[in-house]
């Protein structure tokens, strides 16, 4: 039955990630979700193409992993968006810098920009000092035991 629910969406998925791969990464690589027949094994693949090699995702840097993942993430919940027609209208990401060069987060931030301007709420945690910035910022910091919030 998930194979099923999966072959329904597979089309819509691929278009979305291919189009959010592409504004976080360019041209550095594509994903795939392959089809799976009786025989399979019940596991969601994601699978990355670069320089004519198929990969598993985990097969990849650092970098190249997130920028894939993050791509994968964001069709999911477009794909989630577009099926039940409610409104996800926040996305929370944990430390979005990490493990991405100048590159990645010049890409990173111009796709974040993009999710704000359709969205509107968007939370990202641990930024490091001198990170990106997007929109309205709100840091909360813990001093002694006790957190503290600055717009």
């Amino acid at each position: 039955v998930k194979n099923i629910l999966f072959d329904q969406i597979r089309g819509e998925l691929e278009a979305l990630t291919f189009s959010y791969a592409h504004q976080i990464a360019g041209d550095m690589f594509s994903i795939y979700y392959p089809t799976k027949d009786n025989s399979a094994r019940d596991r969601f693949e994601i699978l990355m193409e670069t320089g004519g090699k198929l990969r598993d995702i985990a097969a990849y840097s650092v970098g190249e992993g997130w920028r894939a993942s993050f791509a994968v993430l964001l069709a999911l919940r477009k794909v989630m968006m577009n099926r039940t027609g409610s409104r996800l209208n926040f996305l929370l990401i944990d430390d979005p810098v990490g493990g991405l060069d100048n590159t990645g987060q010049h890409h990173l931030a111009k796709t974040i920009q993009q999710i704000q301007q359709q969205e509107q709420n968007l939370i990202l945690v641990t930024v490091p000092h001198g990170g990106l910035a997007y929109g309205r910022n709100i840091t909360v910091t813990k001093v002694g035991g006790e957190a503290r919030i600055e717009q």
